[in-house]
């Protein structure tokens, strides 16, 4: 009788250092998927039109009250490492309660069992979106993963135990988690960039000049950059809910965007048919035989560069910095 309890323990000592790196390896993927959320430059694995990370990463999907889904997978996965580290611990002891034990199980197989519904809620955003998110495809796997895992740990275990009991174990826990939803709630929904009316003020459209000690910053009107953007064959290609392209919107401003050719590409054939592997994606004289092509989020500065324009934006801001010291 001993002999089948020692062997018990070993069995889910075993399952649970699975859930160990299992939790590790999902703590990384969502950092890594945290960090493409707000990077600029296209995934690793944006492969094509259909299987492509950034698609959905940067979609609308990929948020939840403004905190990228990313971030609640981070907690999610640290949580579960706390969780089955503790549980090892406990298991060690040959005094601890049963009760206690199966407490740490059945709350196991919940907090599995949430992961699961975040598996059903990326697979109908791929649908919709017709892309496909390998890295998210990893954390599927390993969300089915800890679901079995979780599921053997309460097999032995009918009778699911007291709440009181669940608490007082996992209060630090449960807290903790508590705290840091509240905590990124608050981060990413007050570090949201405001939009502006016409042009944001950061260093591609302001003017900078010290006068009486003071700095100043001027809105530019770009009065030959426009023109020279709208004389070329220039297109950006984006998504509504892709939130790169909302960024390089704003940057551009209302009458940069309207000197550029805009495709809101949203379709396989879209994607297809102008081979597009990121958002935004910038063409210079598309079908041409000196086609050139960027991917990302331009810099006003960048962009006049890129296509022949960098002496009207120098115009332009030479003229908007003559305004500020005329006025003052």
């Amino acid at each position: 009788m001993g002999t089948q309890a020692a062997s018990s323990v070993e069995q889910r000592i075993g399952l649970l250092r699975r859930l160990v790196a299992s939790g590790v390896l999902g703590t990384l993927v969502s950092l890594y998927l945290l960090h493409t959320h707000y990077d600029e430059e296209p995934s690793f694995c944006d492969f094509g039109a259909v299987v492509n990370c950034s698609t959905l990463n940067q979609s609308a999907f990929s948020e939840l009250f403004n905190v990228p889904v990313a971030a609640l997978g981070a907690i999610f996965n640290v949580a579960l490492l706390l969780v089955c580290l503790y549980s090892i611990r406990l298991l060690a002891i040959p005094a601890t309660p049963p009760v206690q034990v199966s407490s740490l199980m059945w709350f196991l197989y919940a907090w599995a069992l949430s992961g699961v519904l975040s598996v059903v809620y990326f697979v109908v955003a791929e649908v919709l979106l017709g892309a496909v998110c390998p890295m998210c495809t990893v954390v599927h796997l390993l969300a089915l993963f800890n679901m079995w895992c979780a599921r053997s740990l309460v097999a032995d275990h009918a009778a699911t135990p007291p709440l009181t009991v669940l608490w007082s174990q996992l209060r630090t826990v449960l807290l903790g988690v508590g705290v840091a939803l509240i905590a990124a709630l608050i981060l990413f929904n007050t570090a949201v960039q405001p939009v502006a009316s016409q042009h944001d003020v950061d260093d591609d459209q302001a003017g900078s000049t010290l006068i009486s000690g003071v700095m100043t910053h001027t809105l530019i009107d770009y009065n030959r950059l426009a023109p020279c953007l709208a004389a070329l064959d220039l297109h950006m290609f984006g998504l509504m809910q892709c939130s790169h392209c909302i960024q390089q919107k704003r940057k551009l401003g209302e009458q940069l965007l309207a000197s550029v050719t805009y495709h809101e590409c949203a379709t396989r054939t879209c994607l297809t048919q102008n081979e597009i592997r990121g958002y935004p994606t910038w063409v210079l004289r598309p079908g041409a035989a000196d086609e050139e092509r960027r991917v990302g989020v331009q810099s006003v500065r960048d962009l006049a560069e890129w296509v022949g324009c960098a002496d009207d934006l120098a115009a332009d801001r030479a003229s908007a910095l003559q305004q500020t010291s005329t006025l003052l």
